[in-house]
């Protein structure tokens, strides 16, 4: 294949990949994987390993994808004066992807026992979780010893509360830490590359437990230890992890980002530390997840 040809076929591929991934309709693009009649065997072929992310990733950092950014910031109007860069200083869409944001365009809640969205994105939550409780999402349940692949730290947060925050492609993809206090090395948890769209959990997959995803325990001096865990997703290139393992940080300090394509981060409160925002709680209990910024408060710490 001559160079001119293999340009032409990568950018013809990666416009399809960005069309199914950034579809405002996303339900549709995700319900073609997973529930039409030929679904079954292009889902073996997209999360049967990690292929598709790679190639996805691949072309996402190559100077050919750089003509997607000012098209996909005017599609989903973006604010330029929130990035950090000027729009053209992007070489690849992954480094657009990836952006930073000015100081001061998210504001992180001030008070020492709020707890703050670690990440822009959409929000349920889980209380009261037990050895199988069921996701506010019908069709799965959500099993700790799963998520973490460790009994007895899966025994230490029996009973408290999971925040799943999913993270759309267009959202902003730096994750920040919700308190202040001091990380441990992660871990990963290998696995496959589910697609994050509440639409596959209502086809019985439960990508939490089943994809690829990193785990940080978070020492914290108002809520005790608290799990961090960001989860790969389908066309997600990489979790990256920015900060230094054993060192303070305060709350709203970056943690790590998603590499190409949305995903989700889960933050696992043990029993009793917090009281959850009662919008967050009404809607979650109707199955609606609740739209957060990445330092608004989503919860207080319960004063023991």
């Amino acid at each position: 294949m001559n160079k001119k040809l293999f340009l032409a076929f990568g950018a013809s591929l990666l416009g399809a990949i960005m069309q199914a991934n950034f579809d405002t309709d996303q339900q549709k693009s995700v319900s073609t994987i997973y529930s039409c009649w030929y679904s079954k065997p292009l889902h073996y072929l997209l999360t049967s390993n990690k292929w598709a992310s790679v190639v996805a990733g691949s072309l996402a950092n190559t100077r050919l994808s750089s003509w997607y950014v000012p098209r996909f910031v005017k599609h989903y109007n973006l604010q330029e004066s929130d990035f950090e860069n000027p729009l053209k200083s992007y070489k690849t869409f992954n480094e657009f992807f990836v952006r930073k944001l000015k100081p001061g365009v998210r504001s992180v809640t001030l008070e020492e026992n709020e707890v703050a969205s670690p990440a822009d994105g959409a929000v349920l939550v889980i209380e009261h979780i037990g050895e199988s409780t069921a996701f506010p999402i019908k069709g799965v349940t959500f099993d700790l010893e799963n998520l973490l692949k460790n009994k007895a730290l899966a025994q230490e947060f029996h009973g408290g509360t999971a925040f799943v925050i999913r993270l759309a492609p267009w959202d902003y993809h730096r994750l920040h830490f919700p308190l202040s206090g001091v990380p441990t090395v992660h871990s990963v948890i290998h696995g496959k590359l589910e697609s994050v769209h509440p639409f596959v959990y209502s086809c019985g997959i439960q990508p939490l437990t089943v994809n690829e995803r990193h785990l940080t325990l978070f020492k914290t001096a108002w809520a005790g230890t608290v799990a961090l865990i960001p989860v790969g997703a389908l066309f997600v290139g990489a979790i990256t992890e920015t900060y230094t393992p054993n060192k303070f940080y305060n709350k709203g300090d970056e943690m790590a980002y998603f590499s190409f394509g949305g995903s989700t981060i889960v933050v696992l409160f043990k029993k009793d530390t917090i009281a959850v925002s009662q919008e967050i709680l009404e809607r979650s209990a109707q199955g609606k997840e609740t739209p957060v910024k990445m330092g608004q408060s989503i919860a207080t710490v319960n004063i023991l």
